[in-house]
C-alpha cells in the first residue's frame, strides 16, 4: 500500500466524521480522527501530533472499517 501523505490543508472547519480511541493500562488514551473528503480520500490526524494532518485513500479502510464488518462476526 501507499503511504500516508502529509495534507497540505489546514485542520478542517467541521467535527470529525469517525474518532477511533486507543486505551491502554499504562498509556493515556489516544484518539485518531477522520474526515471524509471526495472520492476515497481521507484527512486524518492523531492526538499525539495535534498539528499534523494526513491525506489517505487506502490505511483509512483497515483503521475504520465500519459497523457491518463488527456485525458479521468476522475476524
Amino acid at each position: 500500500k501507499d503511504l500516508m501523505h502529509f495534507s497540505g490543508d489546514a485542520a478542517p472547519a467541521r467535527d470529525p466524521d469517525v474518532v477511533l480511541t486507543i486505551e491502554g493500562n499504562a498509556l493515556p488514551p489516544t484518539e485518531v480522527k477522520g474526515w471524509k473528503q471526495s472520492g476515497p480520500t481521507w484527512i486524518l490526524n492523531s492526538s499525539t501530533q495535534e498539528r499534523a494532518y494526513f491525506s489517505d485513500s487506502t490505511f483509512v479502510t483497515d483503521l475504520f472499517p465500519g459497523k457491518k464488518i463488527f456485525l458479521s462476526g468476522r475476524k
